[in-house]
């Protein structure tokens, strides 16, 4: 199905709505609604799924892809206009500001993110259309509503700290206060949590027989994120591990991809989002580049 007038109309209305709620909130809500779907697979076929799914979780109101990205553009400029300190601040719902300009941005953003949408689904690339359209509209928010440049500016005590000469350190450093999870950062327990969750996954995924699953649990957990500012933030680890079981059956190897997901996850954070004056999703970069892994090394899967 192509892009229609009606279907833009919608996804800005989406934006609008994600731009009110914070970006995090609506992509718990797409949470609940795969969860829903799912069990009503089981219980009473696939139609129930593939209407649920098609229409409303990844849809044009109501998909991550759509809300989320808008609140990710929403927050930045809403911070522009001098409502908030922060523009990587997508758990805070914007309505309180009470501005429309801020609710139009989000709408563009819908608008826009819909269309990139449809047209990576049509080219049929090969990685996950949702997690790149979310890329997509945190790249436009850094390169036309940030000064920050692509990778961010460092501190003045890090320039300091580290060595002119070592590029990768300067990228690297996650010394700054305002670091993308603080909790979810040093090396050991980021490896048993994505061990863990990834494995947990991909267990969940052999007895559904359904990959999303545990990114369905993972993204209703991001509501922890909202009410005490903490939490495991982990569908990026949950999403490879179940593709990757799926393809082999082998729960390790499920798991060997969580860990990847989550190491990527925090690698892309360090270089993209620690330093910039905006959100960029390391969860959505990581599960593209696991997920175009995954769809080359195993391609019967797709």
């Amino acid at each position: 199905m192509g892009i229609t007038l009606i279907d833009i109309i919608v996804s800005f209305c989406a934006g609008v709505f994600g731009a009110a709620m914070g970006g995090i909130l609506p992509f718990v809500i797409a949470g609940l609604l795969v969860l829903i779907s799912i069990s009503g697979n089981v219980m009473v076929g696939p139609e129930f799924t593939d209407v649920l799914l098609l229409n409303s979780a990844f849809g044009p109101f109501l998909g991550p892809h759509i809300t989320f990205s808008a609140g990710v553009a929403a927050a930045q400029y809403a911070k522009l206009k001098g409502h908030m300190p922060s523009g990587k601040d997508v758990l805070t719902p914007l309505s309180k500001y009470n501005d429309i300009s801020v609710y139009i941005v989000g709408g563009i953003t819908g608008s826009l993110c819909w269309i990139f949408f449809k047209l990576a689904s049509g080219l049929a690339l090969p990685t996950d259309n949702i997690a790149l359209t979310i890329v997509f509209a945190c790249l436009l928010t850094r390169l036309f509503l940030s000064k920050s440049g692509l990778f961010g500016t460092l501190d003045e005590p890090l320039k300091e700290k580290m060595k002119a000469s070592n590029l990768w350190g300067l990228m690297l450093a996650s010394e700054k206060t305002e670091v993308w999870l603080p909790w979810q950062r040093n090396f050991l327990p980021l490896l048993l949590l994505s061990f863990a969750l990834g494995l947990g996954s991909a267990a969940l995924t052999l007895v559904y027989q359904n990959a999303l699953i545990g990114w369905a649990i993972a993204a209703i957990s991001l509501i922890a994120l909202n009410t005490d500012r903490s939490g495991p933030v982990w569908h990026h680890i949950a999403l490879p591990a179940s593709y990757a079981v799926l393809a082999t059956g082998d729960l390790f190897i499920g798991a060997l991809f969580g860990v990847i997901g989550g190491f990527i996850g925090e690698f892309i954070a360090r270089v993209f989002h620690n330093h910039g004056d905006t959100h960029f999703d390391a969860p959505s970069t990581s599960i593209v580049i696991t997920t175009t892994i995954i769809m080359f090394v195993f391609p019967v899967l797709f």
